[in-house]
């Protein structure tokens, strides 16, 4: 099982986190070149000059959150990146990633061309539980979708005779993550199907039967 940025919650920060992390791998000979004339300055200055100077420049593009000391990272390996985070499929070597995790925003930045790219949404409430009820062989299907997206689930057995796949909220507050998962699921929102028990240890459950095609 895996996760991958789709969501809300702290699978999607998570995500874009170790994101940066790598990014940050292979910027260092980027700032000892461009600072090499800082001599008496050391790498985590050099670093933070450079970062101060991105959201400096993004700053006059976009109103960022005040108060608030983002996460930054640069780009060095654009395939690696989109292969595995579709949400930033624009993304180019030499961009630069901006997180702010308590406002809840990702930003790509372009230096080369001083252009803001996109603006990711971000949330770092509590994770999404999702798990994945029905037949074995009824899952299948979805299992794979889930796992495609880099998805963290669960899965059972169903106590009724199951038909379609339905995505349902069962506390009533991820409606926009729901529906998200119908759309990875090819599924729809709906209500707990007759005879299957309310989970309690779970935010969404996807009720797979089988699929008319």
């Amino acid at each position: 099982m895996a996760k991958k940025p789709f969501f809300t919650g702290k699978t999607t920060f998570r995500i874009i986190n170790i994101l940066v992390i790598l990014a940050l791998a292979g910027a260092a000979g980027y700032y000892f070149k461009k600072y090499d004339d800082l001599k008496n300055s050391t790498p985590e200055k050099v670093q933070q000059a450079q970062t101060d100077q991105y959201i400096k420049e993004v700053g006059k593009l976009y109103s960022l959150p005040k108060n608030e000391k983002p996460t930054v990272g640069k780009v060095s390996d654009k395939e690696a990146i989109k292969k595995q985070y579709p949400v930033l499929d624009q993304v180019e070597n030499g961009d630069v990633l901006i997180i702010y995790q308590d406002s809840k925003i990702a930003l790509l930045y372009r230096p080369s061309t001083k252009k803001l790219i996109k603006v990711i949404p971000v949330s770092v409430s509590e994770s999404v539980k999702i798990k994945v009820i029905g037949k074995e062989a009824d899952r299948a299907a979805v299992e794979k979708a889930l796992t495609d997206s880099k998805l963290e689930y669960s899965k059972g057995d169903p106590k009724t005779a199951l038909t379609g796949i339905t995505i349902v909220d069962v506390k009533g507050t991820n409606a926009e993550q729901a529906k998200k998962l119908a759309e990875i699921a090819k599924g729809q929102v709906g209500t707990l199907p007759a005879g299957e028990d309310q989970p309690t240890d779970v935010d969404l459950v996807v009720y797979v039967g089988t699929v008319t095609p």
